[in-house]
């Protein structure tokens, strides 16, 4: 059994606090959830909620943060525990404006359409691409407020895994 853990969930920047009361045992406020996921080392994961059973695709952001595929649906997740949370109190909050964001393909498919245009100001949300993978049209959006720098992928174009196919300067 692994011991209650306390985490903070940020949902499209949205934040839920969630303990962890066993390895498939949750709470979010006064709710309980039971949830397991299972990874088959395919592309393609199966999470347990409860009855229902959701295919989903996972994709390691970084250390805390992962781009989840559900529903035709990329959620941005990013999960912090109490020594992730300590860790970030003393960081520096500095981050460089010139930072450009990449968005990469989650998986490979066709380029299906392309919702922007080089030099457009989106807002978080925006359609960028839709790629069709697995017979399945997903539309890839932006998670950030910027302007599109560079468009890298064309219509009917094939790509696969982690090509970049938008870059976005963000904008404050």
């Amino acid at each position: 059994m692994i011991p209650m853990k306390n985490l903070s969930v940020f949902i499209n920047d949205k934040k839920f606090e969630i303990i962890q009361e066993s390895h498939s045992h949750f709470s979010i406020g006064s709710l309980a959830y039971e949830a397991e996921f299972h990874s088959n080392n395919h592309t393609i994961d199966l999470l347990s909620v409860g009855k229902k059973q959701y295919d989903v695709y996972c994709e390691n952001i970084s250390e805390t943060e992962y781009d989840v595929w559900i529903k035709h649906h990329v959620i941005r997740v990013k999960v912090e525990d109490s020594r992730t949370q300590l860790m970030n109190r003393f960081k520096k909050d500095v981050q460089l404006k010139s930072d450009n964001i990449t968005i990469k393909a989650p998986m490979p498919g066709l380029v299906l359409a392309i919702e922007t245009k080089l030099g457009d100001i989106i807002s978080p949300g925006k359609g960028l691409v839709i790629l069709e993978a697995m017979k399945m049209e997903n539309e890839i959006k932006s998670p950030v407020h910027g302007k599109i720098k560079s468009i890298n992928v064309s219509e009917k174009m094939s790509v696969e895994k982690n090509q970049t196919l938008i870059i976005i300067e963000p904008i404050e």
